[in-house]
């Protein structure tokens, strides 16, 4: 399996590729090739001409949640033409999303005219369900573990009224390998550690071989103290868990996690992670 970071918040040096504050990863299983989120932009498509993926073979695409830094680029893949689908939770096409953790408050959504002019590639996810054969996507409902402290700053407005989000919208993969799953959580709204108990649970298999994702660690004073306390969760209970992060991991975060856990790396856009 294969998985390259389309675009991401950072670059490597010297590097002939983009970034933007947005995620897109792809993902070659050996029997399926697929697009999880597209990014804030167009610009992941850039990035794979010149890795020299062409998206538009993908057997499907997968948005995460609903926040436009990961389903930014969805016009860019809906021009490859064809019928290869986009799977998102439902809630995505009901509601709005905003973000207030800097100095005025933005609206993150999806742009739902997109999403109605291209209704017809669309598959509506409500629950965990089986995309195809080791594939799983996840709906994560356990909240034993801490979810992370950035979500206090995101709400959602289904129309009615604005709340807190609670990131129902939010859906991780779990692939299944003969080595254990392989987990994919592009921001980890829901906490990291609830995901993989989740996931687990999902595709019946308790052994988590690698976790790909943001894990939604933003820059405040409590950065330190959340990213000790997931470091000491991580080291109790999947300590052989390799972990590859970057995106809504910050700075600050990584710091800490490469002093506290032995199996983190941290991507960059055009990273290459063969599993």
């Amino acid at each position: 399996m294969t998985i390259t970071i389309l675009i991401d918040n950072a670059l490597p040096p010297n590097s002939n590729l983009v970034a933007e504050h947005g995620l897109s990863i792809h993902v070659d299983t050996g029997v399926k090739k697929f697009l999880c989120d597209t990014g804030a932009s167009g610009l992941f498509a850039e990035n794979a001409r010149a890795l020299d993926i062409d998206f538009a073979q993908c057997d499907f695409a997968f948005i995460s949640h609903g926040h436009n830094d990961h389903s930014g680029g969805l016009a860019r893949f809906f021009e490859t033409g064809g019928d290869n689908k986009v799977y998102m939770h439902r809630s995505i096409l009901h509601n709005q999303y905003y973000s207030s953790r800097r100095e005025v408050k933005r609206d993150i959504s999806c742009d739902k005219n997109i999403l109605e002019s291209n209704k017809e590639r669309i598959r509506l996810i409500d629950s965990n369900m089986k995309i195809s054969d080791g594939i799983y996507a996840v709906r994560c409902r356990h909240d034993r573990f801490p979810k992370p402290y950035g979500n206090r700053f995101l709400t959602r407005n289904d129309g009615t009224s604005e709340l807190l989000d609670d990131f129902g919208h939010e859906i991780s993969l779990a692939l299944t390998t003969p080595e254990g799953l392989v987990i994919i959580s592009p921001c980890s709204h829901n906490g990291v550690m609830n995901i993989i108990h989740d996931c687990c649970m999902t595709a019946g298999c308790s052994k988590v071989h690698a976790f790909i994702g943001g894990f939604h660690f933003v820059e405040s004073d409590r950065c330190i103290t959340e990213a000790e306390t997931f470091a000491e969760s991580i080291n109790a209970l999947y300590p052989d868990t390799l972990f590859y992060t970057g995106h809504c991991t910050c700075d600050t975060a990584k710091g800490v996690l490469a002093g506290k856990l032995k199996n983190i790396t941290f991507f960059v856009t055009g990273t290459k992670i063969d599993i």
